[in-house]
């Protein structure tokens, strides 16, 4: 099983509270046992995960993020669908509409957590992603997405391929790009629905917004032209969450 490093309180806490995946955890030897530290001790103890103090500059040398929050852990990387088909089929099985992100490129480390872990709040079943994005379970984004990663599926394949399955099961494709002449709220998103965004400063390509069903903005009325591509999805995602609740589909 592959072990995968997690960094900082908030994300390790989370993972014990889900229980069987951390294997070790290292602790600044003179960290503050605040709340949050107090119950990753509990925690471990009851799961039986060893817990080791070190001197904090050990733990600067492992962080990738420069951001461990004194306490960095070993853990077991999730047993999760890598393939989309076996999502769509299992939202199938438990009579579910399939709620899903589709982002073609995402560059930033911060901005992939940041989805993530607002997905993984939002109900999404599984978000799509280009075969090259190879740091999901990177530290970054198990520290900025509070270890959601190892909870919500992130399937890597081609794009394209991809289109073509959602649209083999009648499954709507919703674009979002700043060129769209719909704005985000006027359309329907209930049922099978794919949320799509592209890359930080690129956007949607044409032959990819063409490929959509409908193509939405989000509305600018300040100096601002554009959103960071997670606070875009935030936006996104809690419409369709808003619809699903108003509207009972």
């Amino acid at each position: 099983m592959t072990k995968v490093q997690v960094e900082g309180r908030n994300a390790v806490l989370e993972l014990l509270k889900q229980g069987g995946l951390v294997r070790e955890i290292l602790v600044d030897e003179n960290a503050r046992i605040d709340k949050r530290l107090g119950r990753i001790f509990e925690l471990a103890e009851q799961q039986g995960v060893r817990v080791i103090k070190k001197p904090r500059r050990v733990l600067d040398e492992m962080s990738f993020t420069s951001e461990h929050m004194g306490i960095i852990a070993s853990a077991n990387a999730p047993q999760l669908p890598t393939r989309l088909i076996d999502v769509i089929e299992e939202c199938d099985r438990k009579k579910v509409d399939p709620f899903l992100v589709l982002i073609p490129e995402i560059q930033h480390r911060q901005n992939l957590g940041a989805i993530i872990r607002t997905a993984n709040a939002a109900g999404v079943h599984a978000i799509v992603l280009s075969r090259g994005t190879e740091y999901v379970f990177s530290p970054e984004v198990t520290r900025i997405s509070m270890a959601a990663n190892f909870f919500t599926p992130v399937i890597r394949m081609s794009t394209y391929s991809a289109i073509k399955m959602l649209k083999t099961h009648g499954i709507s494709i919703i674009g979002a790009d700043a060129s769209g002449e719909i704005p985000y709220f006027e359309v329907n998103m209930r049922g099978a629905v794919t949320l799509c965004l592209g890359s930080e400063g690129k956007g949607l390509s044409e032959e990819f917004m063409r490929r959509c069903d409908h193509v939405v903005n989000i509305p600018m009325v300040g100096i601002v032209s554009s959103l960071n591509v997670s606070v875009s999805f935030g936006i996104l995602v809690y419409e369709k969450v808003r619809q699903k609740r108003a509207l009972g589909s």
